[in-house]
């Protein structure tokens, strides 16, 4: 379980998890998870007798998440099937380069802003013990309800920016599999 219920697509994800028993077929669930992109925009000129001085500019994307829930193994044989639920608080800044004067861009994503998301997720993991003290684990997320608040600017067609807050609030269902290498000391 991890950072599927942000939508961060194709952006890698590092996480450390830490999981202590709780009960013969429980374990509580500590997750901190991390995601960095960087991706080149196209500008445009803002008016007709605008010249470009560069072609495009770097965005920036970075979110840090929390994570803590409960796995529950159901089944303890060759593979281990297991049903979790989790809290998770998570925070996600864009940030771009400077835009110069003549500059603009037509994408709503690049606009510099902070996003806080609060939610619950439900999911299984599958896992396989490779050798004494490492283990192979698919986590598959299944259901998640979260409540996200975006601080950002708009920007109007004279280039004005006006600060504007957004809440969101989002239930899905959807298969989104992790793959991760367990290490038990």
């Amino acid at each position: 379980m991890g950072l599927s219920a942000l939508q961060l697509g194709s952006v890698p994800t590092y996480a450390a998890i830490i999981e202590r028993r709780v009960a013969a077929s429980t374990w509580l669930t500590f997750n901190v998870a991390a995601a960095y992109d960087s991706r080149d925009v196209s500008l445009r000129p803002f008016g007709p007798e605008d010249v470009l001085q560069r072609q495009s500019i770097k965005v920036y994307s970075g979110t840090a998440s929390l994570l803590l829930g409960l796995r529950h193994t159901l089944v303890h044989r060759v593979v281990e099937v297991s049903v979790a639920g989790a809290a998770v608080a998570a925070r996600q800044n864009v940030w771009r380069d400077d835009l110069r004067e003549g500059e603009t861009i037509a994408s709503l994503e690049t606009t510099p802003s902070q996003s806080y998301s609060v939610g619950l997720q439900a999911g299984m993991t599958l896992e396989r013990q490779v050798i004494e003290g490492l283990a192979l684990r698919l986590a598959l997320d299944a259901a998640s309800v979260t409540f996200t608040r975006t601080d950002a600017a708009t920007i109007d067609s004279l280039a004005v920016a006006t600060p504007t807050t957004r809440h969101g609030l989002r239930a899905a269902l959807t298969l989104q599999a992790g793959l991760q290498l367990h290490f038990y000391f």
